[in-house]
């Protein structure tokens, strides 16, 4: 069940094809967005009964879900132009529309420093 509502009143939604979902909403006015995910089983159970004992059973299921990954808050309008600095925040005040902050891998840094040396070295050299 998906309940999507904006000042207690249901919004158009829509679920594609890679998973994400849309929803629309009016510019300005808060809404609330939560979701409920509900797994279910589809079974076929077959039995060999001898003599009204039941030897075997076999169980098919599907349509487990198995995880779900947040990958952001993305907004366009009508003609699917980004909408810049809107506000996504969660209960405990972290902001889903900004990114995160984008910090170096160690490898970088040391390239970076061994660059600065070499740079130096050279430097240095030409001094002399």
């Amino acid at each position: 069940m998906y309940d999507i509502q904006s000042n207690g009143n249901h919004s158009a939604w829509e679920i594609r094809d890679d998973g994400a979902f849309m929803f629309q909403f009016v510019y300005g006015e808060p809404i609330t967005f939560g979701m409920h995910l509900m797994s279910w089983v589809t079974a076929e159970v077959r039995s060999s009964s001898v003599r009204g004992q039941t030897d075997g059973w076999a169980l098919a299921m599907s349509n487990q879900v198995n995880g779900m990954l947040m990958g952001g808050v993305y907004v366009t309008d009508l003609d699917n132009n980004p909408v810049e600095n809107i506000v996504a925040l969660s209960p405990d005040g972290y902001n889903y529309a900004q990114a995160a902050a984008v910090v170096p891998e160690p490898g970088t840094w040391a390239l970076m420093l061994a660059g600065l040396a070499t740079l130096g070295t050279i430097a240095r050299r030409r001094r002399a």
